[in-house]
């Protein structure tokens, strides 16, 4: 039965803003599928988007300095952490949640990627494949904005200074009902809610993949 494994690129000294998230660079590596070659194909991408973000790590700490504040000082901190979603029936979804923490600010950001894979293939399957047609696709966005604005109280942000929302080229994963669509820190709602996401219906879906 297919495993995942948690490998760790980076591990940082801790500090007072310390967590896991922040202070690892995380990433899954699939142990015993069937098909090898898609195995190692899979593998070598979750490596090489914990080697990317080891990069951006590197470059963030140089910009952002020590910060002195209230008698101590504070150290910048950038992390990679990650969820696996959905592993079942052929598919794999990876969520990771890129984490940074600049010395001297209220609190963190984070930033989220997911990877959908085909285990037949190691196709990265895009939000828009899973859709029946273009037409269910645009009618699944219609049904987001619908429900955003039908819940204002929550997702007031979706619609301040103009902007409307859309799923078009979201992040998402697989679940046992269908999918979620992931929506960034503040573009649809607070801070304090983080990174929403919506389930879109099974009626907008197909029922097979590439």
């Amino acid at each position: 039965m297919p495993k995942v494994h948690r490998y760790t690129l980076y591990k940082a000294k801790p500090s007072r803003m310390s967590t896991p998230e922040l202070m690892y660079i995380r990433y899954p590596q699939i142990r015993q599928l069937s098909n090898k070659k898609t195995e190692m194909k899979i593998n070598k991408t979750l490596k090489n988007y914990a080697e990317k973000v080891y990069e951006n790590r590197k470059k963030f700490i140089k910009e952002n300095p020590p910060f002195k504040g209230g008698g101590e000082i504070m150290k910048s901190q950038y992390g990679l952490s990650y969820k696996v979603r959905y592993f079942k029936h052929g598919k794999l979804s990876i969520e990771f949640s890129e984490n940074e923490y600049s010395a001297g600010a209220a609190h963190g950001v984070s930033s989220y990627t997911t990877y959908n894979f085909l285990t037949k293939n190691e196709k990265n399957v895009s939000l828009k494949t899973n859709f029946k047609s273009n037409s269910a696709y645009q009618k699944a966005n219609h049904y987001v904005q619908t429900y955003m604005k039908k819940h204002k109280d929550r997702y007031y942000l979706a619609f301040s200074n103009g902007n409307k929302p859309t799923i078009y080229g979201h992040s998402y994963f697989w679940t046992n009902h269908g999918l979620k669509v992931q929506f960034a820190q503040y573009e649809v709602a607070p801070f304090a809610l983080g990174a929403p996401t919506l389930s879109i219906p099974e009626k907008f879906l197909g029922e097979t993949l590439p």
